[in-house]
């Protein structure tokens, strides 16, 4: 758990959170675009079909909200930040301000919880209200960072997924699954390579440990941080060679079940 107190709305409006368009935006969409395509493929396997309600819970400014919609799920979102809730309603979809104690639903076919438990103080009350929301034997996809993985250990501190203070708690894979069965969930499947996060994060991770500040690349996209011609360089010199050795840390790591973020679908017992 991270001690403290809770971060205010304040801390999802700026720096990680921030609404301005990143360096290489073109190329940042399109990869969103494609990573994407894993929470909608896990979904479809679990017998999701055309028309099937779905309910992102923490949809942010709307993304898997229509990559969903797209696929012909029947896709809404709730976000607690009136900023991303309002930019998604801008774009034309469903996406509701409201945290999950404020929101109400029932005969759900899935939810979503996409990089959503680990901001929660409470995950075992949020997954039980979640459960309230689904018809008998719906399906839950969640998404969590993986303490225990080897990126982890190779970034220590400077891991990207720690995000304190927004991120509140961290599960392993073990633990993941017996929150799940608390809340009365039957664990089907769990996949230890996300594309959206896993190779990038490892690859951020070595160049952490070669000088670079941690998750650079993410916060230089982001406009974060300033450009210096000393960590442009380093990133130049490097981060090329270290692309594919993180590709293959990362693979060999999610087949021994310790990749950086996973991915797990369960079912309504």
């Amino acid at each position: 758990m991270t001690g403290g107190e809770p971060p205010g709305e304040e801390a999802y409006e700026s720096g990680t959170y921030t609404a301005q368009a990143p360096r290489g935006a073109k190329l940042v969409r399109a990869f969103q675009r494609l990573v994407d395509a894993q929470p909608v493929g896990l979904l479809r396997r679990a017998g999701l079909g055309e028309g099937a309600r779905v309910l992102d819970v923490g949809a942010g400014p709307g993304r898997l909200v229509a990559s969903l919609r797209q696929a012909g799920l029947d896709a809404s979102g709730i976000e607690p930040s009136a900023r991303s809730a309002g930019r998604a309603r801008a774009a034309g979809l469903p996406v509701a301000k409201a945290s999950i104690a404020e929101h109400r639903d029932k005969e759900l076919d899935g939810a979503v919880l996409w990089h959503v438990l680990e901001h929660l103080d409470d995950p075992l009350d949020s997954l039980r209200a979640v459960a309230g929301w689904l018809r008998p034997g719906g399906v839950l996809l969640v998404g969590v960072p993986n303490p225990a993985s080897l990126q982890a250990r190779i970034a220590g501190t400077d891991w990207f997924h720690w995000d304190v203070p927004r991120h509140r708690l961290h599960l392993t894979p073990g633990g993941l699954a017996e929150l799940l069965g608390r809340a009365g969930f039957r664990l089907e499947r769990t996949s230890h390579f996300v594309l959206e996060h896993n190779p990038f994060s490892m690859w951020m991770a070595l160049l952490s440990r070669l000088g670079l500040p941690p998750a650079y690349v993410f916060q230089l996209l982001k406009r974060n941080v300033p450009v210096k011609a000393s960590e442009l360089a380093l990133l130049g010199l490097a981060g090329p060679p270290l692309l594919p050795v993180a590709m293959a840390l990362e693979s060999a790591a999610a087949a021994a079940r310790g990749g950086g973020t996973v991915a797990a679908i369960a079912r309504l017992t």
